[in-house]
């Protein structure tokens, strides 16, 4: 489960949907925001490292990279899988937490 800390407060809005799957729009939402941990991320979320290889390879620009992984993460995790709270998990592991907010229907860009 998604825990709260001191310092972080999940939107509210947010709780609602930790279970729910991670869409399309979800990944949009996020792509420019962690241009520089995108790798880092879908290794939490358990992407194999020839998939990153992949993605680098075929894609030049870095919030595009994002994208496609995520995309990848959800089509190969599935909907049990590739859950708000997963991507939460891994957003706050790897120090992306303000991020977050981007998956919350205020926090759209």
């Amino acid at each position: 489960m998604f825990s709260d800390s001191s310092w972080f407060v999940i939107p509210e809005d947010l709780r609602s949907r930790l279970h729910e799957p991670v869409t399309r729009q979800d990944c949009s939402r996020l792509c420019n925001h962690i241009v520089n941990d995108w790798k880092m991320i879908l290794r939490r979320l358990h992407v194999e490292e020839a998939v990153l290889d992949n993605i680098d390879a075929n894609h030049l620009r870095a919030n595009e990279k994002c994208f496609q992984g995520l995309l990848e993460w959800t089509r190969s995790a599935g909907t049990q899988g590739a859950t708000i709270e997963n991507l939460c998990n891994a957003l706050k592991a790897v120090g992306c937490t303000e991020v977050i907010k981007k998956l919350s229907p205020r926090g759209m860009i």
